[in-house]
């Protein structure tokens, strides 16, 4: 199973977003956020935060990444679109447990 699709899927239909934030969202978690995870790190070089589907093991790569100076200045910048992101993929983890 594909959780980049799944979770694009999910945000359609639980929250009824639109293609936009959809596309932004998924963006937030396996772009920027997996990039920074994997400088820091915290993944492998090929691996994305989309491949994580342990809620506890992505929470914990979630909260490091957020303590990120870099992560929380580019949030703002972005009006937190990076930590809902982060945040929502998370609920979709822990919705599919």
């Amino acid at each position: 199973m594909n959780n980049k699709i799944e979770f694009k899927k999910w945000l359609k239909s639980f929250y009824n977003l639109k293609y936009g934030s959809i596309k932004n969202y998924s963006s937030a978690v396996g772009g920027y956020s997996t990039k920074l995870a994997q400088r820091k790190n915290l993944i492998k070089k090929k691996e994305s935060l989309l491949s994580i589907s342990n809620p506890s093991k992505y929470n914990k790569i979630k909260a490091d990444i957020e303590s990120s100076a870099d992560f929380i200045e580019k949030d703002k910048r972005a009006r937190k679109m990076y930590s809902y992101g982060l945040q929502r993929y998370l609920e979709f983890l822990n919705i599919r447990k």
